[in-house]
């Protein structure tokens, strides 16, 4: 190649190289900016969670509680229940007597 040539190659290549860096370096910081936001995300997710099976058995009605609140729930279905059978004897009784 001829002098003058070469002198053309060496500018461009000095102009285009840093230009070309610039452009790598925001892509590169893009890209890691990225990582970050999704290594926050992750972090987020899995103290959440931890917090979910931490307050688990808070949220949610032990058995023996649930067996305590049936009883006393079935001795008032039960109360009902005599309720309704005093009253159909009733109601039979004075069936019976017409």
């Amino acid at each position: 190649m001829e002098a003058g040539t070469l002198e053309i190659v060496r500018t461009t290549a000095e102009l285009v190289m840093p230009i070309f860096c610039m452009i790598l370096g925001w892509l590169l910081n893009a890209l890691f900016g990225k990582f970050r936001m999704i290594d926050q995300d992750v972090k987020k997710m899995a103290e959440s969670f931890n917090n979910f099976e931490r307050d688990m058995p808070l949220n949610y009605i032990r058995r023996e509680d649930y067996k305590d609140d049936r009883r006393e729930n079935q001795k008032g279905i039960d109360a009902i229940f005599q309720s309704l059978r005093r009253i159909e004897d009733k109601l039979d009784e004075k069936a019976d007597k017409q």
